[in-house]
């Protein structure tokens, strides 16, 4: 059942004509970048642009898939002006005003190689004009392996695979891709890129049990450097299953469990998502 109670956290404070704000939002117009920040409506696209971080949206805005937890897909893919993309977010790099860039994708199973080439090809050119940058895949429909060859020669610290949520919602929240195929291509990760730092993230409050979670985070600290937990915010009703604001103690509880795990990077509260 859809809680509409809303905890106080939830309230963020916006001021709009903040001048770093204004800045920042002006310029990713002015060069026609898209980003995750705005298309998928995330709560900490305001204090991410103050802080100069931004992430970066490509190959369209519209996703072939239609997870509950995302605020994409649901409409028909376009066409990708490849030149035009890759021209625009290199004129981005240029002008050094961004502290960090987070570049990622809507999943596209419409094209034949669910577009890891294209990825893989604006990464590699990315980065002989930035270091600092970090990517968030999608699994590729089965393409991940090629893509990870493409790029393992890149300098680059960071990379993120989103796992989502706990076994048992798989299915009913991220349809189209299984559980187990998450490990496996988090092994292919590990074998391809040895010296990368792995990032994962899931959203809770979608029906999922404590001790979904407690296991999960145990079970990531054999294979994952990162992890990000946050509150699954709902854009609409369509869809949700068992939807609930999770108390800030349970958030607390799950980061102790991660410390103990001894994660390199930990992230959990409600704002936390795996793009910051």
């Amino acid at each position: 059942m859809f809680d509409m109670k809303k905890p106080k956290w939830i309230k963020k404070k916006v001021n709009p004509l903040n001048k770093k704000f204004i800045k920042v939002y002006k310029i990713l117009k002015k060069k026609k970048i898209k980003t995750l920040c705005l298309s998928s409506n995330c709560p900490n696209f305001y204090n991410c642009f103050i802080k100069k971080k931004i992430t970066v949206l490509i190959m369209g805005k519209n996703c072939s898939r239609n997870c509950i937890f995302c605020n994409l897909g649901g409409k028909v893919p376009f066409r990708i002006n490849n030149n035009l993309e890759i021209y625009s977010i290199i004129n981005i790099l240029k002008t050094k005003l961004f502290k960090k860039i987070t570049i990622t994708s809507v999943t596209r199973n419409d094209i034949y190689d669910s577009g890891s080439f294209y990825f893989a090809n604006l990464i590699t050119k990315l980065s002989k004009k930035n270091k600092n940058i970090e990517i968030l895949i999608t699994d590729f429909g089965f393409f991940l392996e090629n893509f990870l060859i493409m790029i393992c020669r890149i300098n680059f610290k960071n990379i993120c695979f989103n796992i989502e949520t706990v076994r048992r919602l798989y299915n009913k929240v991220k349809p189209g891709f299984k559980y187990e195929n998450f490990f496996y291509f988090i092994k292919k990760i590990r074998k391809i890129l040895k010296n990368i730092l792995i990032k994962t993230g899931m959203m809770i409050g979608l029906g999922e049990k404590k001790n979904e979670i407690l296991n999960i985070i145990f079970l990531l600290s054999f294979y994952i450097n990162k992890i990000v937990i946050g509150q699954f915010l709902a854009h609409n009703t369509k869809n949700i299953l068992n939807f609930e604001y999770i108390k800030i103690k349970y958030f607390k509880l799950y980061s102790i469990l991660a410390k103990k795990c001894k994660f390199f990077y930990i992230k959990i509260f409600p704002f936390a998502r795996s793009s910051i």
